[in-house]
């Protein structure tokens, strides 16, 4: 993964990559100790993003609707964007496909890295799924601990949007 981010003088932050989560990772991460902070970070991330503002962390909207029952939908709508899948979806793709596919279609689109956030028990039906191992590396999988770490690093750079901005003054 690229670690080049540039931030621009409106307070945008151009990140090396989009976060696609789903509903697994939020599961997890309610019941987990990263839960506040991890909403938190998600939101400023969102807000900050130079060419996806508005729309930088995305959950398909199926799963946005069943995972808004278990948290407050106004934090969810701050911390993610929810969207249709893509129109490269299939009738009969599962949910793995169906995600890989609009991450793929994403990536290829906008010419970004795309990290999908999910759950330790769905991560080998990501990487297990034949449209994944077609890919050549512009979608990688992380879940729990590790998608954490990943959106820790995106907010480090906003972070250094916020001292960067300090220091001008």
């Amino acid at each position: 993964m690229s670690s080049k981010c540039s931030i621009t003088n409106r307070g945008r932050v151009d990140y090396p990559f989009l976060i696609l989560c789903d509903e697994h990772f939020f599961r997890w991460l309610k019941n987990s100790n990263y839960k506040s902070s991890t909403i938190s970070k998600l939101m400023k991330i969102k807000a900050t993003s130079l060419h996806f503002n508005g729309r930088h962390n995305i959950i398909l909207r199926d799963q946005f609707n069943i995972i808004k029952t278990e948290f407050p939908e106004y934090l969810l709508r701050a911390a993610v964007f929810s969207e249709d899948p893509s129109p490269v979806k299939d009738d009969d793709d599962d949910e793995y496909s169906t995600y890989i596919k609009h991450a793929s279609n994403i990536s290829s689109k906008n010419s970004i890295p795309i990290m999908i956030l999910t759950a330790n028990p769905q991560k080998d039906s990501y990487i297990l799924n034949s449209h994944f191992k077609d890919l050549g590396g512009e979608v990688s999988i992380y879940s729990e601990e590790d998608a954490v770490k990943i959106v820790n690093r995106l907010f480090r750079e906003f972070e250094k949007m916020i001292e960067l901005k300090r220091t001008k003054i």
